[in-house]
C-alpha cells in the first residue's frame, strides 16, 4: 500500500547529481562535487581515438549463417559493394564476420547485446509482472534491469561472448572495445517504469548518495542548504520510509514523481556502466557498453517513461547513437540538434542511423537515401548502423545504389568530416523533459516542439537543442547562446526558471507559448513567471479537443476519457493495417453538436493553473489576428489548439488577439504567444508524410496540406524572437529573388574554416538558386562537390547553384587545395553499382 503524501517540492535533475568523474574499472559512481559547481563529463572522451579510425564505420546489422567459404567471400564482396566497413549484431557464423574487415584495414564486430533466456521480467506498482508485446515469442515479457539475477546473467553472458569470440576480432577505437545494447535490452526492458526487486534499495542509494548526501531526509549534515525533505514537503524521519511513487500520483505529488522519473533515466545508463565494467574486469580490456534505444529519445514523455535520458547518457557514456533516418520529416533533424549540442560540448563520437527497409513503400525512392543520409552527415555524425540488408533489395537496385553510393561519400569524406563539426549556433531549442515526465507514453502534445525545430530549420537558422534538466546542472550552458526557445513547457523547476531569468538579465532572448512556465514542477502550483518574465497574466484558457495538453488529474481523465477518441481518425487503412501514403479515399471524422456538448460538459471548469477553460468548436480553425504594428507577423493565424488569453502588464507590446482578447505579447528580450503555432496541422508535414511515420493529423480536414513556402506565416511566431536577437542565417539562399524554405543547410566546418555544405531539397521545385553569406561571399573558393567543378562567385561574392528537385548537392568551401581535395574525393565514388549477389 502505497503511503499518501501532501504536495511535493523537487528541483532537482538527474545531472545535478552525476559523478566528477569515471575511472575505467571503478566500482561505483564517484560521488557529486557541491550542488552548484559545473558537472563536467563523468567519462573521458573517446573522441581523440575515434578521430584515428582510417576508415568510417559504417556497420551493417547481421552477417549471415554461412559456412562456405566461396559464399562467404561473395557476401563480403557484396557488403563492401554497398559501403559496409563493418558489422554489429550477430546471429551468424563466428568469428568469420569481424576478421573479414579487419583484415582489410576497416572494422571488427560491435557487440550487440542482449539478455538471453527468459528470466526475471519487470514488476509494475501493483507488484505483478508486466507484460509487453505478447506477439513477439522472442519477448514475452520485459526483463527488468534491476533484477541481480538478470544483471549477473546479462553481465556474465556478454563477458564470456566477448572472449569466445575473440577480442582481437571486435570493434575498438583505441584500446577500447566498443559494444552496445541490443535495442531491445535498451528499450523493451524499459516499456514501464519499474517497481520491483532492488528499485527502491537503488532509488534510496540514489537520493542519500548522489542527490542530497545527507543522513536523514530532513537533516542537512552536508550543510549545502538542501534537504530532501524540505524540496519534497514530506515530513520522513529515515530514508527508509521513502514510498516509491505510482503515475497515478504525479500531480499529487509532482516533486516525488520527478525524483523517481529522473533516477530511472540515471538507472539505465547505470546498468550499462556497471555492465561495461564488469566485462572490462572479465577480459582486462577497456569496454564502452553504452545504450542503444529507439528514435522515441527525441520526443517529449516519449523517453522518460521508459527510463531514457540522452542527456544523463552524454555524460556517464562515450558514445551517442541517432536513430532517425528521416528523408523530410524532422525527427532526424530533432535528434540530431540534440546529438550535436551533446557531442560539441562533451565529445562524444556520434553512431547515426542509415535505416532502409526494402519492403516499405516510404523507402521507394532514391532521392529518399540521398536527403536522409545527407542529414546525417551534415550534423556531428561519425559513423552509420544501418538496417538492414536482406535478399530483397534485389528488387530495387536503384534504391540500393543510392543508399551505397552516400555510404561510399560518406567515406570519401571522412578524413575532413572526423575532424568538422557543426558551428556552435547562437539559437537553443528547449527539450522540456520536465513537462514530459507528466504525460504517459507519446501524450505529450508533440506537435509544437517538432513545429519549433522544422521552422527554425525552413528559416536556415542554425540551432541545437538542450534539455531543461541539463540547463539545472550547467547553468552556464545558456552562455553559449543568445536565443532560446522553450514550446509546450508547463511544468518547469525554481531553478529552471531562476536561471531563465538571469539568461534575461544577462541580454538574452526567450520565446514560449501558452501555458509554458506556469507550474512549480516541485510544488504542483501556479508561478508568476508570465508576469514577471514576458508580461503578460493569463485569465483565461481555450481548450483544443486535438491532442490536448493537461495538467491535473481531472484533465488527464477528460483527455484519456473523452478527448482520446478523436485522437485516431479512422482513415482507411490497406490490408496489412499500415496507413497508405495517399490519402484521397480516406474520409475524416465528424463530430456533431451531441458530440461537442459531451465534451464541453465533461471539460474541467479550470486548468490545473487555475485558469476559467472552455472547448473551443474543434470542427473550426480559431484564428489569431495581429495588431496593426505587429510588424512582420501575418495578418491572421489559424490554430486548432490551446489559446491562453490575459492582460498585458503596462508597457509591454500586444502582438496578436483572440477576438477581443490579448493573446501574444513582446517585450524587449521576450516574445509570448497564447497559442502554439505548431497546431496548425499543416505546419511539421503534408497530412500524407505525418501518417506515413505513424504521427496524429488533424482528424476533421484532410486538404490542410502545406508547403514550405505556405508554412511562412506559422514559422515567423517562432522566428520573432531570432530576429529581435539579431542572429542571422550563416548562408542566404533565394530562388527568383525569393526565400527558399524547401532547401535545408547544413554545414560542418574544420577548425581552419574550411566547410562542406550540404544543400538538401525536401520538394519537387527545380531552379538555380543564388547563394551569399559568410562561406561563400569572403575572398576563398568554392566548388560543387556534384559536377566536379569551382564556382566562380559574383562581384558580390554570391554563388549560383542548380539543385535538381527533391536531390541534393554538396558545396566546398575553403583554400584551394581543401575544394580541390574535396571535389576530387567525390568524383571517385563510383555512380553505378554491381547488382545485389545471389545467396543460396
Amino acid at each position: 500500500m502505497r503511503e499518501t503524501m501532501g504536495k511535493t517540492i523537487a528541483f532537482l535533475t538527474v545531472a545535478a547529481l552525476l559523478p566528477m568523474a569515471i575511472t575505467a574499472f571503478s566500482a561505483e559512481v564517484i560521488k557529486t562535487p557541491a550542488p552548484n559547481a559545473p558537472a563536467p563529463a563523468t567519462a573521458p572522451s573517446m573522441m581523440p581515438a575515434w578521430q584515428k579510425l582510417g576508415t568510417v564505420p559504417i556497420l551493417s546489422y547481421q552477417w549471415p549463417k554461412n559456412t562456405d567459404e566461396k559464399m562467404r567471400a561473395k557476401r563480403f564482396e557484396d557488403y563492401l559493394e554497398m559501403g559496409f566497413t563493418g558489422i554489429y549484431k550477430l546471429d551468424g557464423e563466428q568469428p568469420y564476420a569481424g576478421k573479414l574487415f579487419l583484415d582489410k584495414g576497416m572494422h571488427g564486430f560491435m557487440f550487440q547485446t542482449r539478455f538471453v533466456n527468459r528470466r526475471e521480467p519487470v514488476i509494475g506498482s501493483d507488484g505483478k509482472p508486466a507484460w509487453f508485446r505478447p506477439a513477439r515469442a522472442s519477448h514475452p515479457y520485459s526483463k527488468s534491469i534491476f533484477s541481480t539475477e538478470n544483471a549477473k546473467c546479462y553481465y556474465d553472458w556478454t563477458t564470456e561472448f566477448a572472449k569466445g569470440y575473440g577480442l582481437e576480432n571486435l570493434f575498438s577505437a583505441g584500446d577500447t572495445i566498443v559494444m552496445t545494447s541490443w535495442d531491445e535490452t535498451g528499450l523493451y526492458s524499459r516499456e514501464a517504469i519499474e517497481d520491483g526487486y532492488t528499485a527502491k534499495d537503488e532509488f534510496i542509494k540514489y537520493l542519500t548518495e548522489y542527490v542530497y548526501r545527507d543522513k536523514g531526509p530532513g537533516e542537512d549534515s552536508n550543510r549545502d542548504g538542501r534537504t530532501f525533505n524540505s524540496e519534497t514537503g514530506l515530513d520522513l524521519k529515515s530514508w527508509q520510509e521513502v514510498q516509491l511513487p505510482d503515475i497515478k500520483e504525479r500531480y499529487e505529488k509532482p516533486g516525488l514523481w520527478r525524483l523517481w522519473i529522473d533516477f530511472h533515466g540515471y538507472y539505465t545508463n547505470l546498468f550499462f556502466l556497471r555492465g561495461g565494467r564488469h566485462v572490462s574486469d572479465g577480459i582486462q580490456r577497456d569496454v564502452e557498453l553504452f545504450p542503444f534505444a529507439h528514435s522515441t529519445i527525441k520526443w517529449p514523455g516519449a523517453s522518460s517513461m521508459k527510463g531514457l535520458d540522452l542527456y544523463c547518457q552524454a555524460k556517464m557514456h562515450r558514445l551517442l547513437t541517432v536513430e532517425d533516418c528521416q528523408s523530410d520529416y524532422p525527427g532526424s533533424t530533432i535528434h540530431y540538434s540534440f546529438t550535436d549540442q551533446l557531442s560539441r560540448r562533451y565529445q562524444r563520437p556520434v553512431m547515426g542511423w542509415s535505416w532502409f527497409w526494402p519492403n516499405a513503400d516510404r523507402h521507394s525512392d532514391p532521392l529518399m537515401a540521398g536527403r536522409a543520409l545527407a542529414r546525417a552527415m551534415g550534423h556531428n555524425v561519425h559513423g552509420l548502423l544501418f538496417w538492414i540488408y536482406k535478399p530483397e533489395w534485389a528488387k530495387k537496385p536503384e534504391m540500393r545504389s543510392a543508399v551505397a553510393y552516400w555510404h561510399h561519400s560518406f567515406q570519401a569524406h571522412w578524413d575532413f568530416l572526423k575532424n568538422a563539426t557543426v558551428p556552435k549556433p547562437q539559437a537553443a531549442v528547449l527539450f522540456p523533459r520536465n513537462t514530459g515526465n507528466m504525460y504517459p507514453n507519446y501524450e505529450y502534445p508533440k506537435l509544437d516542439y517538432g513545429w519549433t525545430i522544422q521552422a527554425l530549420s525552413e528559416a536556415h537558422i542554425p540551432f541545437e537543442v538542450v534539455a531543461d534538466n541539463q540547463l539545472e546542472s550547467e547553468p552556464e550552458i545558456l552562455d553559449d547562446y543568445k536565443a532560446l526557445i522553450i514550446p509546450t513547457a508547463a511544468w518547469e523547476s525554481k531553478r529552471f526558471l531562476d536561471r531563465i531569468e538571469k539568461f534575461i538579465a544577462n541580454g538574452g532572448f526567450v520565446y514560449t507559448d501558452a501555458d509554458s512556465l506556469m507550474i512549480d514542477n516541485g510544488t504542483g502550483l501556479t508561478v508568476p513567471s508570465l508576469i514577471r518574465l514576458f508580461g503578460i497574466k493569463p485569465l483565461k484558457k481555450y481548450k483544443g479537443l486535438f491532442s490536448p495538453g493537461y495538467d491535473s488529474v481531472s484533465e488527464y481523465q477528460w483527455a484519456s476519457e473523452f478527448a482520446a477518441k478523436w485522437q485516431s481518425p479512422t482513415w482507411e487503412k490497406d490490408s496489412h493495417g499500415y496507413i497508405p501514403d495517399v490519402l484521397s479515399s480516406c474520409s475524416p471524422l465528424v463530430i456533431d453538436d451531441t458530440d461537442l456538448k459531451l465534451l464541453r460538459d465533461k471539460l474541467p471548469a479550470r486548468s490545473g493553473t487555475g485558469l476559467p477553460q472552455s472547448l473551443i468548436d474543434p470542427r473550426q480553425p480559431q484564428l489569431i489576428m495581429a495588431e496593426a504594428n505587429s510588424g512582420s507577423l501575418p495578418d491572421k493565424h489559424r490554430t486548432f489548439h490551446d489559446i491562453i488569453t490575459g492582460e498585458a502588464v503596462s508597457g509591454v507590446k500586444v502582438l496578436a488577439s483572440y477576438g477581443t482578447e490579448v493573446c501574444a505579447v513582446e517585450t524587449a528580450q521576450t516574445v509570448w504567444t497564447g497559442f502554439r503555432p505548431g497546431f496548425d496541422h499543416a505546419c511539421i508535414f503534408p497530412l500524407e508524410e505525418m501518417r506515413k511515420w505513424g504521427e496524429p493529423v488533424w482528424p476533421f480536414d484532410k486538404n490542410l496540406s502545406a508547403n514550405a513556402a505556405q508554412r511562412a506565416g506559422a514559422r515567423q511566431w517562432i522566428t520573432r524572437i531570432i530576429e529581435k536577437a539579431g542572429i542571422k542565417a550563416p548562408l542566404e539562399l533565394t530562388l527568383d529573388g525569393k526565400p527558399c524554405p524547401w532547401i535545408e543547410i547544413l554545414i560542418r566546418q574544420d577548425l581552419a574554416g574550411n566547410a562542406m555544405i550540404f544543400l538538401i531539397n525536401h520538394e519537387m521545385i527545380s531552379g538555380e538558386y543564388l547563394i551569399g553569406g559568410i562561406l561563400t561571399n569572403n575572398p576563398r573558393h568554392v566548388g560543387n562537390l556534384m559536377d566536379g567543378n569551382k564556382i566562380k562567385p559574383d562581384a558580390e561574392g554570391r554563388i549560383k547553384v542548380k539543385i535538381p528537385p527533391g536531390d541534393v548537392i554538396l558545396l566546398a568551401s575553403g583554400d584551394a587545395d581543401f575544394v580541390t581535395k574535396r571535389i576530387a574525393a567525390q568524383q571517385k565514388v563510383p555512380k553505378k553499382y554491381k547488382d545485389m549477389a545471389v545467396f543460396e
